[in-house]
C-alpha cells in the first residue's frame, strides 16, 4: 500500500519512528513535497477559516497527496508520560484524522494507536539536531517554537538561516545538549509537545543565550498561555530580552525582517554594557 504522508505538523515531531515501523509493516511512504506557495493556498482554499496556520497547511499537504497514494497517514497522538505523570496532545490536531475524512471523504485516512508502554519503542524521544555551535564574541539565541513552524521554511521565512547569517549561534528546544539536561515539567501545564518548549526556555540562560526568540502561529491555543509563562516567569527572572514573533498566512517578510534586525541591535547593546 502506498502510504502518503504530509510533510508538516508531526512530520517534524516523530517521522524517524513512523517511518522505521510503517516500513517494517510493508507500506511504501510517499511524502508531500517541501511547504510551497501552491501548497499553502490549496490548504487556505479547503480549511475552515478559525483554524491555526499550520493545520491549513497540513490539509495543503494533504490535497497535494491526493491522487498520489492508497491512503493518508494522520497519527493521533493523544497522550504520553512524562515522570509518570499523563500529558495531552495539542487539542487541535487531536481532530486531524476526522477533519481531514470531512474534508477527503473519498481517502483512506490511516490512524495508527500506540500503547503507552510500547511508545519509547516506536516514537522514541523528541530530539532534532538543529542548533549552532557557540561562536566566540557572537551572541547565542534560543529560537522556541514547535518544529513544524521553525524548521519548515516555507511557514518561518527562513528564520534560523536569517540569524545564522548574522553571526548568531542558534539553539532550538530540541538540540541534543538540551535533551540531555536535567529537567522538571512546568506545574499545571497539561500539554507534552509545550512541555518541552517550556524546557529549552528554562535553560537558555544556562547555555549563554542572550535572547529568546518565541516563533507561533495566530490561531493556536496554547502558544499564548507557554509564552506569557516564558515572558513573564522565565525570561524576566533571567533578566534577558524576548521577542514574540507570529505569523499567519497574511505575515510579510520584511516585517518579520524588520523585527529581528531590532531585536538582535537590542542584544548587541546589551553585551556591550
Amino acid at each position: 500500500m502506498r502510504l502518503g504522508i504530509p510533510r508538516a505538523l508531526q512530520y517534524y515531531y516523530h517521522f524517524s519512528a513512523y517511518e522505521e515501523y510503517l516500513k517494517r509493516n510493508g507500506f511504501s511512504l510517499i511524502l508531500s513535497p517541501e511547504t510551497t506557495k501552491e501548497i499553502r493556498e490549496k490548504g487556505l482554499r479547503l480549511a475552515p477559516p478559525e483554524i491555526c496556520f499550520p493545520v491549513k497547511v497540513y490539509i495543503g499537504h494533504c490535497a497535494e497527496l491526493i491522487g498520489r497514494v492508497d491512503a493518508l497517514f494522520v497519527p493521533r497522538v493523544i497522550k504520553r508520560l512524562i515522570n509518570g505523570k499523563p500529558y495531552y496532545g495539542c487539542p487541535k490536531t487531536l481532530g486531524l484524522p476526522d477533519l481531514i475524512r470531512a474534508l477527503f471523504p473519498k481517502m483512506k485516512v490511516w490512524e495508527l494507536e500506540i500503547l503507552e508502554e510500547r511508545k519509547r519503542e516506536l516514537l522514541g524521544e523528541i530530539e532534532i539536531p538543529n542548533s549552532s555551535p557557540p561562536l566566540p564574541g557572537n551572541p547565542r539565541v534560543m529560537v522556541i517554537g514547535h518544529p513544524y513552524l521553525i524548521f519548515d521554511s516555507g511557514l518561518n521565512f527562513n528564520l534560523i538561516k536569517r540569524l545564522e547569517k548574522k553571526g548568531v549561534s542558534v539553539l532550538t528546544p530540541f538540540s541534543p545538549e538540551i535533551a540531555n539536561l536535567p529537567w522538571e515539567p512546568i506545574p499545571d501545564i497539561a500539554w507534552f509537545y509545550e512541555q518541552h518548549l517550556l524546557r529549552g526556555a528554562q535553560v537558555a540562560k544556562e547555555l549563554g543565550c542572550s535572547g529568546i526568540i518565541l516563533f507561533s502561529s495566530f490561531g493556536c491555543g496554547t502558544a499564548p498561555v507557554t509564552n506569557e509563562i516564558i515572558i513573564r516567569k522565565i525570561a524576566r527572572s533571567f533578566g534577558i530580552p524576548v521577542l514574540n514573533l507570529m505569523v499567519d498566512e497574511h505575515t510579510q517578510e520584511t516585517g518579520i525582517e524588520t523585527r529581528v534586525e531590532s531585536f538582535l541591535e537590542i542584544i548587541t547593546r546589551r553585551r556591550r554594557r
